[in-house]
């Protein structure tokens, strides 16, 4: 990581001939620390990475998060210049407040989602206040340019796959395929009901809705995602003791693993973490028990 800042041009990862572009996660242009910016890095500020996830809307109910439409993808390429096939995207947090992994982690999902490769896109385990030294650190970032000129309808692939309709679990379900719940363990077990605060059919004066019943999908193993993080759950275990947890729940010998909460912000968590970091084919089931 200090390699690259300090010296992207000739540390860069071998496939990307272009710039590091670090999206930071923010809630105000005067907060700070910053990445540094310097010889093809670029960081820009993105409030709370409003647009690179969505709140999920079936045409009932709006709950939870999902990816981002294509039109937000296509706004996010524009506004901070980004080549996703010869840039690499570094998602990272100032501060590593609560909730700012889930961000994380749903944005870097949303990317995959719409085209990314793993090899152009990763995410600071960590936060710039905490993890970077004074000379990577800066108290300002980069004006977006709004010059890019990729769109999504130009990338070769997409990754729609990795989110888990209500007919593929389903269909797991039936054929007993590996569905793995992340949620708290009495969430789990029934004996409690998950509060949403994205729910936008609450009614007036109620500030937090919560599901309509309790309990698992039917078949479904427990991790909770507390297991995969650290004390300060903030950041993740270093990658043995991420290994130790998975192997902690028979995941069986399936070609890939559905993973649910209730709103998608620690099941985007629990994906991150086996697609990216243990190499475990997942994919997620967003906003499933709210």
């Amino acid at each position: 990581r200090s390699r690259w800042l300090s010296d992207w041009t000739n540390e860069r990862p071998a496939h990307v001939d272009r710039d590091l572009v670090v999206l930071q996660l923010g809630v105000a242009e005067t907060e700070f620390p910053y990445v540094r910016s310097g010889a093809h890095v670029r960081t820009y500020l993105v409030n709370g990475f409003t647009g690179l996830s969505e709140v999920r809307l079936n045409g009932v109910t709006a709950i939870g998060r999902s990816p981002a439409r294509g039109v937000q993808i296509d706004i996010a390429l524009r506004r901070f210049r980004i080549d996703p096939e010869r840039d690499f995207v570094l998602l990272v947090s100032g501060s590593g407040q609560a909730g700012d992994l889930e961000s994380l982690a749903r944005a870097w999902l949303s990317l995959r989602y719409w085209g990314f490769q793993h090899e152009n896109l990763g995410l600071l385990n960590g936060n710039i206040a905490a993890d970077l030294a004074e000379n990577e650190r800066s108290a300002s970032v980069l004006v977006p340019p709004i010059d890019g000129a990729r769109r999504v309808p130009s990338l070769e692939r997409d990754h729609f796959s990795l989110l888990a309709s209500v007919g593929d679990v389903r269909e797991a379900v039936e054929e007993e395929r590996t569905i793995l719940d992340v949620r708290s363990v009495e969430a789990f077990e029934g004996t409690a009901l998950s509060k949403s605060a994205t729910d936008e059919t609450c009614l007036a004066g109620v500030p937090l809705c919560t599901a309509l019943y309790g309990g698992k999908i039917p078949g479904a193993l427990h991790l909770p995602i507390d297991e995969l993080l650290e004390d300060d759950g903030v950041r993740l275990l270093p990658l043995d003791e991420i290994d130790l947890a998975l192997d902690s729940v028979d995941l069986g010998a399936d070609s890939e693993v559905i993973v649910y909460d209730d709103e998608g912000n620690r099941s985007a968590i629990a994906a991150f973490t086996f697609l990216a970091v243990a190499g475990v084919p997942a994919r997620g089931y967003a906003s499933s028990f709210v």
